[in-house]
């Protein structure tokens, strides 16, 4: 466990309908590495084809999210979520600005575990989009006390207003 521990939240405000998108970052018990990440959930079809569109709603557990997670420094975060280009995979949505926001008594292994376990989690607009997915890693982390739950509100499900709420200056990238 850390004692002082620091967790990111990413956006890319264009995403979404305009409606944002969050990634994730949180500091490791070296103090030097991080692990950072996303569900993308990217759009993969016609613009036109509304079943399309109604399936990209809610995404079951074990089906692709466009899930991703890479660790580094600091440097190689803010680098790959401000470039889009990551390691594992190629590329990814790129980000436009972020927060960091200090937590005491950090259990960055409880929040590895989450973000793992996102990978083959599901998505849904409603109930676990990506917002849910930085909150639990977050929480896990031990950030509940400092970062809004995005189900106290339904706008704090938009990734927009969940980062506006977010305590912290904003940062472009």
């Amino acid at each position: 466990m850390l004692n002082q521990g620091l967790v990111y939240a990413f956006i890319n405000f264009e995403q979404a309908a305009r409606f944002g998108h969050i990634g994730w970052g949180f500091r490791l018990e070296d103090q030097n590495s991080f692990i950072f990440g996303s569900t993308d959930h990217l759009y993969h079809h016609d613009v036109w084809d509304l079943p399309a569109w109604i399936r990209y709603m809610a995404v079951p557990p074990g089906d692709d999210i466009d899930w991703w997670c890479e660790t580094g420094t600091e440097l190689d975060m803010l680098s790959t979520m401000r470039t889009g280009v990551h390691a594992s995979s190629g590329r990814h949505i790129r980000y436009h600005a972020y927060k960091a926001v200090p937590v005491a008594g950090a259990n960055p292994l409880r929040a590895r575990e989450c973000a793992q376990a996102q990978r083959t989690g599901g998505w849904s607009v409603l109930e676990n989009n990506c917002v849910h997915h930085a909150y639990q890693i977050f929480s896990e982390y031990g950030a509940a006390p400092v970062v809004p739950n995005p189900c106290a509100g339904q706008t704090l499900r938009i990734p927009k207003t969940w980062f506006a709420s977010l305590q912290g200056s904003e940062i472009l990238l």
